[in-house]
């Protein structure tokens, strides 16, 4: 026993590219008539197949996230077994508003 649930770098490697991807970021719905021209105007818009709201990104980003928390894919460490699930996300809007998933 290593004494943590998880290491932090295999943390911010499952984490990190899928934050990255969408912090301060525009991201716009790809049904929304002005997301291929804002897509030109500016190559950071991220467009998504559902509404980005706090509750469908907290909810994208738990999916994401569950399919990639089995270390043995991430590390190749075939030998390392892991119980981690993936429990909850929560989006922050402001101080006081939050959706969670």
């Amino acid at each position: 026993n290593l004494g943590m649930v998880i290491d932090f770098a295999d943390l911010s490697a499952m984490v990190g590219g899928i934050l990255g991807d969408l912090d301060h970021r525009f991201i716009i719905w790809e049904g929304d008539p002005r997301a291929q021209d804002l897509l030109k105007l500016d190559s950071r818009v991220r467009i998504t197949p559902f509404n980005p709201t706090a509750e469908n990104l907290a909810a994208y980003i738990k999916q994401v996230l569950s399919e990639r928390v089995d270390l043995r894919r991430l590390t190749g460490r075939s030998e390392e077994r892991t119980d981690l699930r993936v429990v909850s996300i929560c989006i922050w809007e402001t101080e006081n508003a939050y959706a969670r998933a």
